[in-house]
């Protein structure tokens, strides 16, 4: 049995203050993790929407950005499955029931969930990063066309 191999008293009931705290930390444990991959998939959805507004819509490359939107969606939505199956066991500090407009909501989980505040601010420094490098290589082609036009 494992009441004598770990030495816990035999009979453990849900009332017993041992089953009763060991409960709540895997409880808390558990939402903690799903209301983690919940961020980080929030985060991945609105980064994919940011980069799908560059392109017209009949674009090949946004078709891509948005089925992948969709992935994502659909992972949010099976995560939000799983965190309110847990509803009914108590859990003080996390909210009983998340649903999608929560989740988009980014004030909702910086709460409940240490938020990896830099991969937002690291996303945005890339995009900056790229768009300046852009900028520089059609600053040299508009030189080297301008140069061309004025030879001709």
């Amino acid at each position: 049995m494992i009441e004598k191999k770990e030495n816990l008293p035999v009979g453990l009931t849900l009332t017993n203050p041992f089953v009763e705290q060991q409960l709540n930390a895997a409880t808390k444990k558990k939402k903690s993790t799903i209301l983690a991959k919940l961020n980080k998939q929030n985060m991945e959805r609105k980064f994919l929407v940011s980069l799908v507004k560059k392109y017209p819509s009949g674009q090949a490359v946004a078709q891509r950005i948005l089925g992948n939107v969709k992935r994502v969606t659909s992972i949010i939505k099976k995560l939000l499955v799983q965190y309110n199956e847990m509803k009914e066991l108590p859990s003080p500090g996390y909210p009983t029931e998340l649903r999608f407009t929560d989740i988009l909501n980014d004030e909702s989980l910086k709460s409940h969930v240490q938020v990896e505040s830099m991969s937002s601010l690291n996303q945005t420094t890339v995009q900056a990063y790229c768009l300046l490098q852009r900028s520089s290589e059609e600053i040299e082609i508009v030189k080297k066309d301008m140069s061309s036009v004025l030879k001709f």
